[in-house]
């Protein structure tokens, strides 16, 4: 039984509230939608994405109307969408992104990529790199040895999902500067941020200056990068279909999976919560 009633609802995307066709069903939308004007709560994302993603995203399912909170960057962007302002949290320097692009040279099949302003660095230009330029709508591609860029959100790691197991074990014998720390948020993407990043803190930067606390949030996820968002709230919801370590921690998992508005099914099961 709840003590005391829930205030926020707070979706990962990718995996969680997205389909694998990287969108919102109409389906979902629409109820999400309806929730928000039948019940006083505060709806929002928690991504690994940019934040040049997630309003898109929002506009095209039309829902921008609803989302009060956008945390971009696993949680070094927080975005008060009502208020349209932004507040951003650590950044990897320009030293730190030069220290882990000189130690990842040497392994060929993981590409290193971070964002500017002015667009997408990395390695190498492939069709996963045209792919996030896209989905971010970044302006174009560059290198990080031929032009200038400044601190980075984060700086990501891309390599062949299968070998994930590889890149940990690279990871934990690099000597990374010791303000960087490392969460896997896709299944072929490892993230290395400032340690203090994290989705949790992301989020408790909002609600706390909304002057409620993380008992009144509900999250939904799927993977690592959630893990910490998911014990910090109120209530945690593994999608069925997240990693096996995320439907262990959760509190509820759902029903159904991402491509079945699994996070529909569940909150019209627990309605009176809100």
């Amino acid at each position: 039984m709840m003590m005391k009633k829930l205030k926020y609802i707070i979706c990962d995307l990718d995996g969680t509230l997205l389909n694998d066709e990287r969108r919102i069903s109409p389906r979902q939308a629409e109820y999400l939608c309806d929730l928000y004007k039948r019940k006083d709560i505060r709806f929002g994302f928690a991504s690994g994405r940019a934040l040049t993603s997630l309003i898109p995203i929002a506009k095209d399912a039309g829902i921008l109307k609803i989302c009060d909170v956008m945390v971009a960057n696993n949680g070094v962007d927080i975005y008060d969408v009502k208020n349209k302002r932004k507040t951003e949290t650590l950044m990897v320097s320009v030293e730190d992104i030069r220290t882990i692009l000189e130690l990842m040279k040497q392994y060929e099949w993981i590409n290193v990529t971070f964002h500017n302003p002015n667009g997408l660095y990395g390695l190498y230009e492939t069709p996963r790199t045209r792919q996030i330029v896209e989905i971010n709508h970044f302006d174009s591609f560059h290198s990080p040895f031929t032009e200038p860029f400044v601190p980075t959100p984060r700086v990501t790691l891309i390599f062949d999902p299968e070998r994930i197991d590889e890149v940990r074990r690279v990871v934990a014998g690099l000597e990374l500067p010791p303000s960087i720390q490392g969460v896997q948020s896709d299944k072929d993407i490892y993230d290395l941020a400032r340690i203090g990043v994290s989705k949790a803190k992301g989020l408790e930067i909002y609600v706390s200056s909304q002057g409620d606390t993380m008992e009144q949030v509900l999250v939904f996820g799927d993977g690592e990068n959630d893990l910490e968002m998911m014990q910090a709230a109120g209530v945690s919801v593994s999608m069925k279909n997240g990693a096996e370590e995320v439907r262990k921690k959760a509190g509820y998992v759902t029903e159904k999976t991402n491509n079945e508005d699994g996070i529909m099914h569940f909150l019209k099961t627990v309605e009176d919560w809100f």
